[in-house]
């Protein structure tokens, strides 16, 4: 793919497949989610949706818990994937 002058990130919320994000060079920012365990994870990189589905069908009382990234997680993969020009747009219920 021919490089531009931008890159697209978006959190992982945006629910687009991997191989999709690949092939058009989208960056992802992770939604980080914890179970019962309290072990964090980090939505699209550590778990796929169906076991997300599926943790949540075999443990109906677990609820699961979720964090946004730290701004240096942000910043970190800006810095890591830009080239030019970045636009940041805020995650909103409001789109």
């Amino acid at each position: 793919m021919e490089k531009k002058g931008f890159k697209i990130i978006s959190d992982s919320c945006c629910d687009l497949p991997k191989g999709y994000c690949g092939e058009n060079d989208i960056g992802i920012v992770p939604l980080y989610v914890a179970f019962e365990d309290g072990e964090y994870k980090r939505d699209f990189f550590d778990f796929t949706y169906h076991e997300f589905y599926q943790r949540m069908m075999d443990h109906p009382g677990d609820f699961p818990r979720t964090s946004l990234p730290g701004i240096e997680v942000v910043d970190t993969k800006a810095l890591t994937v830009f080239q030019g020009l970045l636009v940041k747009e805020a995650v909103s219920a409001g789109w």
